[in-house]
């Protein structure tokens, strides 16, 4: 494992919100937000930028970071990008931009070959609904390059927030319609996560209530052209339903996904508050194995076993092709000055 290194050539005000992703040869890209480019471009006026940057598998960079969308008019803002990589080396980028749909916020996305060539001539909307926002836009996509994009959007059923989906093919036509993931409308539903196995078939996660004034972890699994296959995935813990065992009580939030591409199980960490089986000094972050229907493999167990005082949160998962995973996430105190990552 080599020095961490800076992947943005642009040092002027703020480059934030990093997504990347790897695909099998170990390519790689990276996406984040650059701040008010205009300083150093003329020509770019957006308040917030979108740039992406290519690795190969030694990760040294091939090429120039690039912008990836076309709209650059004043006080435009481009927020919160996303990436999937195929096994081509090409890519899908989404975001969320403000004004561009007509409304509020909508989600955008691009698609960029290996060889930096964009596929469409400009970004392209991608949600339907264009009432209210659409924002906080996630991507996956299959070795081959088909992809699923979802977000969180307001008011589009009866909670206060919705969380929708769409399926795209390889070249960027839409294979379905957007669809609303969730089932329970109380309370609003946020801030989705997915992972896909190699066929297609992906797992959406958020935060929400469910059918209690608590906040938990949700689920839904799809097969491909958006078939839910049984049973019903709902993080939530109320009677029999999946992953958090007897914490109905109290707030799980902060989901992380990952998929095993030999078998299509799944991996989900989250973050528990005081749970009684646990870490009972405040947050904790906890892990769950499921089957591809969402079936639990293994009884929700606790990540942070090390050190538990104080607040562990924020994980997130990753997988390797032998099937071993790892869960990261920043804790409290335990490098003792603040947070840290463990």
């Amino acid at each position: 494992m080599g020095a961490e290194f800076a992947v943005n050539a642009e040092t002027d005000l703020a480059q934030v919100s990093p997504a990347a992703s790897m695909n099998a040869a170990g390519e790689f890209a990276i996406t984040w937000v650059s701040d008010h480019r205009l300083l150093i471009d003329p020509d770019n006026d957006s308040e917030k930028s979108i740039f992406v940057q290519w690795y190969d598998a030694t990760g040294t960079a091939t090429g120039d970071e690039q912008l990836v969308h076309t709209i650059i008019k004043d006080f435009e803002a481009q927020e919160y990008p996303d990436v999937a990589l195929d096994d081509k080396g090409d890519m899908i980028i989404v975001w969320q931009s403000i004004l561009q749909d007509g409304s509020a916020w909508g989600v955008f996305g691009r698609q960029l070959r290996a060889d930096k060539t964009p596929v469409q001539p400009a970004e392209f909307q991608i949600n339907q609904t264009t009432a209210e926002n659409q924002r906080r836009a996630t991507v996956v996509s299959d070795p081959d390059g088909n992809f699923t994009v979802s977000w969180q959007s307001d008011l589009q059923d009866q909670s206060a927030t919705a969380i929708v989906s769409r399926q795209y093919n390889a070249d960027g036509t839409p294979e379905t319609d957007e669809m609303v993931v969730n089932t329970w409308e109380l309370g609003p539903q946020i801030l989705p996560v997915m992972a896909m196995t190699p066929a297609g078939d992906f797992g959406v996660f958020w935060n929400g209530q469910g059918d209690r004034r608590v906040e938990g972890v949700h689920g839904r699994i799809f097969e491909e052209g958006f078939v839910p296959p049984e049973p019903h995935i709902h993080v939530e813990p109320i009677g029999d339903q999946w992953l958090v065992g007897e914490a109905s009580s109290l707030a799980q939030s902060f989901p992380a996904v990952g998929v095993f591409e030999s078998t299509g199980n799944y991996v989900a960490a989250w973050t528990s508050f005081e749970q009684a089986d646990g870490d009972t000094s405040g947050l904790g972050v906890y892990a769950q194995l499921y089957a591809p229907d969402g079936t639990p493999l293994v009884d929700p167990f606790l990540v942070n076993t090390g050190y538990t005082t104080d607040d562990q949160t924020n994980p997130t998962v990753a997988v390797a092709a032998d099937g071993t995973f790892l869960v990261a996430w920043q804790s409290q105190g335990e490098d003792g000055d603040g947070d840290g990552i463990f």
